[in-house]
């Protein structure tokens, strides 16, 4: 990750100093995909650059906002719903907004979705923890959906429960063990057979295991080799016959 302090934006005066940071980070892949039940391939290429931003008042309010730059990637079976520039192959992901406190974290985002058509979406979320129990609220703008969810966080392991206003109810939780991770994910505890989902993970030095499992004999199974520097070799395959084989890299 790369950070640039704005000596631009450093404030002096008699109510004292604030600054602003800005932080950038990428992510890119390379390799091959099929979503097909791999009757055909297809070449894979995406990448990212993410802006984060942040800053503090005098009075010690925090504040931020994160976005993402994409230029055209291509993959099996991909579209493109994000906000593309005229002439330009740069799209340019939902901006996030954020401020933060004693209070908690209140943040506004936009993001593409499909309501009919494709629309940007605004959501309004907070966040607030007390100890190690959290809880999120989410309200989305134009299709006047929301969630919450809560959660509790102890240490190697933890639960939470969720609640949609689609009247969806759903409960899960994760533990870690040494080198093992497993999680369980119940979608809609009232349709409990058809919305579960088992995971499991194994990392040992430079490498590293995912198993998912779900209802309907659904499975994948995702693998990675740490090549270091920030570079991997990961695969993944699933019940579907669909596969990825590339090189992951983080910047």
């Amino acid at each position: 990750m790369k950070k640039i302090l704005l000596a631009s934006t450093i404030l002096v005066g008699s109510a004292g100093v604030a600054a602003a940071d800005v932080s950038f980070s990428g992510s890119a892949f390379m390799g091959i995909d099929s979503n097909d039940g791999g009757a055909t391939w297809n070449p894979k290429v995406t990448a990212s650059l993410d802006v984060a931003m942040s800053g503090e008042t005098d009075g010690g309010l925090m504040f931020g906002a994160d976005f993402s730059i994409n230029p055209m990637g291509f993959a099996s079976g991909a579209s493109s719903p994000y906000l593309t520039f005229t002439g330009s192959d740069a799209i340019v992901s939902g901006a996030s907004v954020w401020i933060s406190g004693d209070f908690g974290k209140v943040t506004l985002a936009t993001e593409t979705v499909f309501l009919g058509i494709f629309v940007n979406e605004v959501t309004l979320s907070y966040e607030h923890s007390i100890g190690d129990f959290g809880v999120e609220v989410n309200y989305e703008w134009f299709s006047a959906a929301w969630d919450f969810e809560l959660s509790y966080d102890f240490g190697d392991y933890d639960v939470y429960l969720n609640h949609n206003s689609a009247g969806v109810t759903g409960l899960g939780g994760n533990a870690a063990f040494g080198d093992f991770t497993v999680g369980l994910d119940i979608g809609d505890i009232s349709a409990i057979s058809t919305t579960w989902e088992i995971t499991a993970g194994y990392s040992m030095d430079a490498i590293s295991v995912d198993v998912t499992i779900g209802a309907g004999s659904a499975w994948e199974l995702a693998g990675a080799y740490d090549l270091g520097g920030g570079a991997a070799v990961e695969a993944s395959f699933d019940d579907g016959g669909n596969y990825s084989l590339g090189i992951s890299m983080t910047f």
